[in-house]
């Protein structure tokens, strides 16, 4: 069987599959020895930054959070490796004392796609407003969003001929739409970017990509946003 393989997690989102026991130790024991933070999930329920104790090829021991509530064996393990990318694995609760959990060793390990920026797909609900030479754009389709920049779909868009590579675009308004319903949504606020790239998708819209220059608060605002809504992706199929 091969060790590694490919494919997609959730829509969008590559990952790399490693199935090795030999591999999956030795990435384990990594985590361990550099003193890497991870975070545990089940159903309903998401902790803190917690910590590897003893991984083992029988089972890991696992530092117990404070407000587990231990109403699910099954655990989904997430954590960071040395590229900064989100990893995670699956495991089964064997026990738990006062201070530990003792869970089963993984049988396979996830390591998410490699980009410069987690990239969000977003809902067709979730629109965007910019202006560019003073003009206003109003009411744009995203189609994913990073805490780097944006996708835009420019179909139905008034004057999108004025807009140029290289340009910038100036008081970005993004309106979030949570589970596809824009009213119980909120807003982020860019106040600068610029034009990237224009292409076309396979079903022949045409887009723009969009590269914020966010600095300050509001771009920990946009780290905030990405960081949650990777960290529901990665929930998702979490039992």
């Amino acid at each position: 069987m091969s060790e590694n393989k490919r494919g997609t997690l959730h829509k969008g989102q590559q990952y790399e599959e490693i199935n090795s026991p030999q591999h999956i130790l030795r990435a384990l024991t990594a985590i361990k020895k550099q003193h890497k933070f991870i975070i545990l999930q089940h159903k309903g329920y998401q902790s803190g930054s917690t910590a590897l104790v003893e991984p083992r090829a029988e089972f890991l021991l696992i530092d117990r959070p404070l407000d587990w509530p231990g109403v699910s064996k099954k655990i989904r393990v997430l954590y960071r490796d040395n590229t900064n990318v989100w990893c995670y694995f699956n495991t089964t609760l064997l026990s738990s004392s006062q201070d530990t959990l003792k869970t089963s060793f993984p049988t396979e390990l996830f390591r998410m796609q490699r980009r410069a920026h987690f990239r969000i797909i977003m809902s067709s609900q979730c629109k965007v407003s910019f202006k560019n030479h003073d003009v206003d754009f109003l009411e744009a389709r995203i189609n994913d969003l990073s805490v780097g920049g944006m996708s835009v779909c420019l179909l139905g868009l008034d004057n999108v001929e004025l807009l140029k590579q290289g340009d910038k675009v100036v008081d970005i308004n993004i309106r979030i739409a949570p589970d596809g319903k824009a009213e119980q949504g909120g807003e982020l606020m860019v106040k600068e970017g610029g034009i990237v790239r224009f292409f076309n998708t396979a079903d022949g819209r045409r887009c723009m990509g969009v590269e914020f220059h966010a600095q300050g608060r509001e771009g920990n605002r946009l780290m905030q946003f990405v960081r949650s809504r990777e960290l529901a992706a990665l929930r998702k199929g979490v039992s």
